[in-house]
């Protein structure tokens, strides 16, 4: 533990080392603001071979903020407070900046798990204990299925054809369960949302009338209502009809 500032206020440490190519850390390459800020308390740091990625150090060599990959995200490791008692950071106007890019810096970097819609090909990645592994596959009503599958190095990409059940499509090595695909319905073909009794009286109060026939119910008479009759073949005998009485007009004109 250092505490720079015990009895002496003008020892303190400053920031002498910025990855300024680290996506948290670019909007303060050309201010120098980063520079700027003092700090009287901090842990000796040193860093494990090969762990993590440095983002800033003290003039001291000791390291104020690293990131380190956890699993599927990271974790970012600040050897600094904002408190008084440990740093100006807080009476800073670089300060709330910072905070803003920590946080943008921490948001997950893919984007959401791909979604398998019934009626189309789904696909994924398994892992593999061995080369010789025997793969099966299963439908969600537990039927066997076949697959395409591409061999690696210690895996392997599973590819179903066009998904005609909604569920979970799984592959076993064995008996062992080592992968599974969810497909799901297309949210345009329903909507699954609530509605409260008000609209549910609101919707029965509609009329269910649509069609309506002078005769008869039969789908011919529907048929006419929705298409309409067709005019063209009426204008097709008037126009017969004009040239007759062009020609008989012109035959007695000449006698």
């Amino acid at each position: 533990w250092i505490e720079n500032g015990a009895g002496d206020e003008a020892a303190y440490a400053v920031l002498q080392q910025a990855n300024y190519d680290a996506p948290l850390l670019k909007k303060f390459r050309d201010s120098g603001d980063l520079a700027k800020l003092v700090f009287f308390q901090h842990f000796a740091t040193q860093r494990v071979e090969a762990q993590g990625k440095i983002l800033l150090r003290y003039d001291n060599n000791h390291i104020a903020l690293a990131e380190k990959s956890f699993g599927l995200g990271a974790l970012l490791l600040a050897n600094c407070s904002p408190h008084p008692d440990s740093s100006d950071m807080a009476k800073n106007t670089v300060f709330v900046p910072l905070v803003h890019e920590m946080v943008r810096a921490m948001r997950p970097r893919t984007g959401p798990a791909q979604r398998f819609l019934a009626g189309h090909p789904c696909s994924t990645t398994v892992p593999l204990a061995s080369t010789d592994a025997r793969l099966r596959f299963t439908s969600p009503s537990e039927e066997a299925i076949s697959a395409s599958i591409n061999t690696g190095q210690g895996e392997a990409g599973v590819l179903f054809g066009a998904a005609r059940e909604i569920g979970f499509y799984r592959v076993f090595d064995g008996n062992t369960r080592i992968g599974a695909i969810a497909v799901n319905v297309d949210s345009r073909e329903s909507n699954l949302g609530l509605l409260t009794r008000g609209q549910l009286e609101e919707l029965s109060k509609l009329s269910r009338n649509r069609f309506y026939a002078q005769s008869g119910a039969g789908a011919e008479a529907l048929r006419r209502l929705r298409e309409g009759t067709p005019l063209w073949y009426h204008l097709l005998l008037m126009a017969m009809g004009v040239l007759f009485l062009e020609q008989c007009c012109a035959f007695i004109w000449k006698h």
